[in-house]
Parts: structure tokens; sequence; C-alpha cells
């Protein structure tokens, strides 16, 4: 039931995110589509890291409840739907701010790189969270300190949406995809033998 239930959440969650972004960029040109996305992929990282640092005090002290307030959480977050419109405003096609075809083409042979190195990025992180419990355990970190530890990748995480959404020079760019390429197994690898927190290297 746990690995359907994590398959059914995956699922209803990929389902949810385009929707949620389009009416994000709703309206917007390109500069201001750029800007907004990366305002709520900063805002919806930040919660991450902070939701693992309560998860730990949580469990020790009411488990039941870490269930609970995810609950809660869903539920506010289907209450603010309402005021939502039901189909997202849209820019007019003679707009001046619209890409050019040409522009189009290129970003979107990118896309289709950028969403198979997410799909990577996605599972290598999906198989440390949960290996990392035994990772923190051989570290010799209780429970508490390795959950809220845990929230260290996707602080990072935040981090790098905030760089990529003040400084856009990367935008339409090949080489940003290439460094992926190399780090995300080299960052996979020095997260799983590290040997200690705040060494990425195995200890003798």
């Amino acid at each position: 039931m746990l690995f359907v239930g994590a398959a059914l959440l995956g699922f209803l969650n990929g389902l949810k995110w385009p929707v949620v972004e389009s009416y994000i960029a709703a309206g917007k040109d390109t500069a201001q589509t750029a800007r907004a996305i990366g305002l709520f992929n900063v805002s919806w990282a930040s919660a991450v890291p902070l939701a693992l640092v309560a998860a730990g005090p949580l469990l020790d002290y009411w488990a039941n409840g870490i269930f609970l307030l995810a609950g809660l959480f869903n539920v506010a977050s289907i209450l603010m739907i309402g005021p939502l419109a039901w189909q997202p405003e849209r820019l007019p096609q003679g707009y001046p701010g619209r890409p050019e075809n040409e522009q189009l083409v290129r970003w979107g042979r990118l896309l289709i790189s950028s969403r198979w190195f997410m799909l990577g990025s996605y599972a290598l992180m999906w198989i440390l969270a949960a290996l990392i419990p035994d990772v923190f355990q051989g570290l010799g970190y209780p429970v508490g300190w390795a959950t809220a530890l845990s929230g260290l990748m996707d602080a990072v995480r935040v981090a790098t949406f905030a760089t990529l959404q003040v400084y856009q020079g990367w935008h339409g760019r090949a080489s940003p995809l290439v460094v992926v390429f190399v780090a995300l197994p080299a960052g996979f690898f020095l997260v799983l033998f590290g040997g200690s927190v705040g060494r990425c290297w195995p200890a003798r």
C-alpha cells in the first residue's frame, strides 16, 4: 500500500504542477513569466526544508500529528483554489512580448532535455530519500537531527532557485544542461558516501 500510495501521490502531483504554473504565468510576457516562475519556485521549495526541520520534533512528541497537519494543509490548499478563474488569462496572438517561432523551437528542444534531466534528478533524489536515514545512522545522528539535516539538500535547492531567479543569463542556453549531466551523478555519490555532513569524501 505504501508503494501504491506513493506512486499515486507522485502521479497526481505531476498532473497538478503544469496547471498551477499555467495560472502563475497567465497573461504575462517572457520576462514577467520568468520572474513569476522563479519566485514561485523559491516559495514552494522553501517550505520543504522548513517542514523537515519541524518534522523531527513532531515525530518525537506526536508522530500521528505529521499526517494530521499534512491533511489540514491540503484542505487549506483546496479552499484557496475557490477564487481562481476557471480559464487562465492568455496573451493575445499579436502581443509584442510573445517569443518568435524560431525561439520557441529552440526552447522546445532544450525543454525536452530538461525534462529528462528533471526525471533523472527526482529519481536520484527519491533513492537518496530512502537511503539517507541509513546514511545519517552510520554517521551517528539520532532520528530528530537526521530528519532536520536531510533538509540540507532541499535548502540547497532553494538557494539554487533564488540564484537562477536573480541571474537569468542561463535562459535559452545548453551549457547549464551539460553541467547538470556531470553534477547530478557526482552529487548523488558524494551524498551517499560522504564521511560526514560537512565533508564530502569517505572517512578513513
